[in-house]
């Protein structure tokens, strides 16, 4: 019986065979073409330079029903749950992202937040269209903190449940990949909590206008950069709710999610109490 790494290794490599071959045959042995969704979301997927594009992401948007929710769910099972409650149009999700390899440790069989969309989808072939200009460019970097660059990939399909089940029939996402700090390495490197805190406000508030500006109906957030990475859950769920006010008026209706898969409750709590303003039922 396989392990659990060994699982996960074992699903990418079926996903990247099913991404290369063009479809896959589900549960009722029925074939299901994804190659025209796929090719279409590689073509779209665009690089968002800090540099070049920071003025041009425009976010003039008011909403008028803001349904903020925290659910201690899966980004992908999340996605699924709302394409199956009805939410139609464009889902908007964030891909805490690997600054250095596309998809993370998906290909090895790590099992992160990105490893998790990389196994479900046709994320893979949409990140390493800018292998040079995102992955290598930050390794060049050698800075903690990485940078603001953004990808932006559009109807990205998903074929795979978070335990690996073919779906029946592919829906469809787009993904901001964006990199959290590195926070511990950045401590031990003392980089000041300053300096950390001003990337990630920066790094958000551009998440956020990007996400608005591509006429969302849901916005699928989560606990960005508070697992390995070590950023603190209060400080995150703090910025997100500062930059969500900042961005945001009431005259267009829109759901915002954090998915934060935790076991322990404890995460859920961090932001569900720093959230709470904002929160329906609240």
């Amino acid at each position: 019986m396989l392990n659990k790494r060994e699982n996960f290794k074992n699903i990418a490599s079926k996903t990247l065979s099913v991404i290369d071959n063009g479809y896959y045959i589900n549960k009722s042995n029925e074939k299901i073409d994804i190659k025209a969704a796929t090719d279409k979301a590689i073509e779209g997927t665009e690089l968002i330079d800090e540099l070049k594009n920071k003025k041009e992401i425009k976010s003039n948007f008011s909403f008028d029903k803001v349904e903020v929710t925290v659910v201690n769910n899966s980004t992908i099972n999340e996605i699924i749950e709302l394409r199956e409650n009805g939410i139609n149009g464009n889902i908007v999700a964030l891909n805490f992202a690997s600054a250095k390899n596309p998809g993370g440790g998906f290909i090895s069989g790590a099992n992160a937040q990105e490893e998790s969309i990389a196994r479900a989808s046709s994320m893979y072939p949409c990140l390493t269209k800018y292998t040079e200009e995102f992955y290598e460019w930050h390794k060049k970097q050698k800075t903690p903190l990485y940078s603001d660059k953004m990808i932006y990939s559009p109807e990205v399909p998903i074929f795979r449940d978070d335990s690996g089940e073919f779906l029946r029939t592919p829906i469809k996402c787009s993904f901001i990949t964006s990199p959290a700090v590195n926070a511990g390495v950045a401590r031990q490197r003392g980089i000041s909590e300053e300096k950390i805190t001003e990337a990630m406000e920066n790094r958000i508030n551009n998440i956020i206008k990007l996400a608005l500006s591509k006429n969302p109906k849901a916005i699928v957030l989560g606990a960005f950069g508070c697992g390995v990475f070590r950023n603190a859950p209060t400080e995150v769920a703090r910025i997100f709710r500062e930059k969500l006010k900042e961005n945001i008026k009431n005259t267009q209706e829109i759901k915002i999610i954090f998915a934060i898969y935790d076991r322990s409750m404890t995460m859920i709590n961090v932001f569900q109490k720093e959230l709470k303003e904002m929160l329906i039922g609240r």
